[in-house]
């Protein structure tokens, strides 16, 4: 029952209406039946009050759906979906919107290689505050990491090539982000609107390719830093200035 109500109310019975889910974890209240003993899916014995009753920062419903134990907190569910890609390698394909803070990719599972993370793959993960891609990592696609607000930095591998359009548009929390030394494409407004984006780290040399508005509507203190041996730089990309380290240890590596 629903916190301050006991089984009667001034004599008259009190029931659930069915369906009823109190704390919003996907699990109606007539199923979390507080016992702290998981049967199945009928009797979880999850607290209706509680949307997270082992604390591990999955709500009880996702935990039941994915066949892990909601009273739990070491069982925890795979936080993402993956599908077969080229040369017996998987692409990360969608990310699960419960997700909280970090996260890390493996480089590999299920013995194959993870090479590219797939278009819209993270996209409205806003519970998401640090993302490690794994160096196995090629490709990002467009609309990748959109609107993930509490993301706060994020280094791209020196193997990743390519990174769609608007792949990290509007991260609202990203400061930081330090490109790897083979870059080669950064599509249009990559990170457009990361509002409080400072810090652009730049290990290699210019990318070839380099979109419209990549950086359009970050934070006006925006630089961008790179190292004495890189080409192609000028003094501003775009409005952004450019300034040279003598040594990565110049630079703020995230």
């Amino acid at each position: 029952l629903a916190e301050g109500f006991g089984e009667t109310l001034s004599g008259i019975p009190v029931e659930l209406q069915p369906g009823t889910d109190t704390d919003g974890d996907g699990l109606a209240d007539t199923v979390e039946t507080s016992t702290g003993t998981f049967v199945d899916a009928g009797d979880t014995g999850t607290d209706p009050n509680d949307a997270d009753t082992d604390g591990d920062g999955v709500p009880d419903g996702a935990e039941v759906a994915a066949g892990t134990d909601p009273l739990d907190e070491n069982s925890t569910p795979v936080p993402y979906t993956t599908e077969p890609a080229v040369g017996g390698t998987v692409t990360i394909t969608k990310c699960e919107t419960w997700v909280r803070g970090e996260l890390v990719i493996p480089e590999m599972i299920d013995g194959k290689r993870v090479t590219s993370i797939s278009t819209g793959a993270f996209a409205g993960c806003t519970g998401l505050t640090h993302i490690t891609i794994p160096d196995s990592v090629e490709w990002i696609g467009a609309y990748a990491f959109v609107n993930c607000t509490s993301l706060t930095g994020v280094r791209i591998p020196d193997i990743v090539l390519s990174i769609g359009n608007a792949a990290f548009f509007n991260c609202a929390g990203l400061t930081s982000v330090t490109f790897g030394n083979h870059i080669y494409d950064i599509g249009n407004q990559a990170f457009g609107d990361c509002i409080a984006l400072k810090n652009i780290i730049f290990l290699g040399n210019m990318p070839t390719t380099f979109g419209d508005g990549v950086f359009e509507g970050i934070s006006n203190e925006a630089r961008v830093y790179i190292l004495p041996n890189a080409t192609g730089f000028d003094e501003k990309l775009g409005d952004l200035p450019v300034l040279v380290g003598s040594s990565l240890k110049d630079l703020t590596v995230y």
